[in-house]
């Protein structure tokens, strides 16, 4: 690589508890714990991360989409309906475990266009009829909670695009996929794909009305667009994430359409 100024070497961390290769690495820890020292102090080096911060990830690092665990497979039909934006019956949905500070989104539940429930298992429960449920929801929403759990990041951000559905992260902190600290739009323009809220405050409740009050020259059906065609071409399979993590260190500052 010293050799070559022009190459990369890209790490994936899947880490997710807070300890980081970054931090593994560092110099004091090479002579106590056998580390890599400064090896990784260098833009030639660029570490991929499913769930750091911002303010902890450096420069030159980028985000990671999170694999959805249980992805929605969008008919023909239901896919032309985004692209003719046609609306759906909900404008926010959450299912989910309780706990991590969730329990909020509960008074958003409105019995009418705004749908929040909560089950003992992740992903509105493992049974076919919570699967059906959990499937149906999804392709009659237009915006899809994303709150963390035990990790900063969530499945559900994909999930929620595979769906043709707008995510919206509680955690405005993240290091979105394919962003970098210094450089967040290089691939993707995030505002015209998702929603990112303070995790903190009463952003949680005050979510519907922020929805609500996107400009019309954003637009609730390019949202959707950007968010689908984001799943399609990059978070679909590990092949997009290769794209995207090769477009991050080629584009420089153009984006992809």
């Amino acid at each position: 690589m010293t050799a070559n100024k022009d190459s990369r070497l890209i790490i994936l961390d899947c880490g997710h508890s807070g300890a980081f290769l970054k931090d593994v690495c560092k110099a004091d820890l090479k002579r106590n714990r056998g580390g890599w020292g400064d090896l990784l102090d260098n833009d030639q080096v660029i570490i991929a991360y499913y769930g750091i911060e911002k303010e902890y990830a450096r420069p030159y690092d980028i985000g990671l989409p999170p694999p959805a665990v249980k992805p929605i497979d969008l008919m023909p039909h239901e896919r032309s309906w985004v692209e003719s934006c046609k609306s759906r019956k909900y404008l926010f949905s959450f299912q989910g475990r309780r706990g991590f500070r969730r329990g909020r989104l509960q008074t958003l539940d409105n019995g009418r266009d705004v749908y929040v429930r909560f089950n003992d298992k992740a992903g509105g429960g493992n049974s076919l009829a919570s699967r059906r449920s959990y499937d149906d929801i999804m392709r009659n929403s237009l915006f899809g909670g994303a709150p963390r759990g035990d990790c900063l990041f969530s499945y559900r951000f994909t999930e929620i695009m595979s769906a043709g559905s707008i995510p919206v992260v509680f955690a405005n902190d993240w290091l979105p996929p394919f962003a970098s600290p210094v450089d967040p739009d290089r691939v993707v323009n995030w505002t015209k794909c998702a929603l990112f809220l303070q995790e903190e405050g009463k952003y949680a409740e005050k979510t519907v009305q922020i929805i609500r009050d996107i400009p019309d020259n954003v637009g609730f059906c390019e949202m959707q667009k950007c968010s689908l065609a984001f799943w399609d071409e990059f978070a679909s399979s590990r092949d997009g994430w290769l794209k995207g993590i090769l477009s991050w260190v080629l584009l420089g500052n153009d984006k992809v359409p």
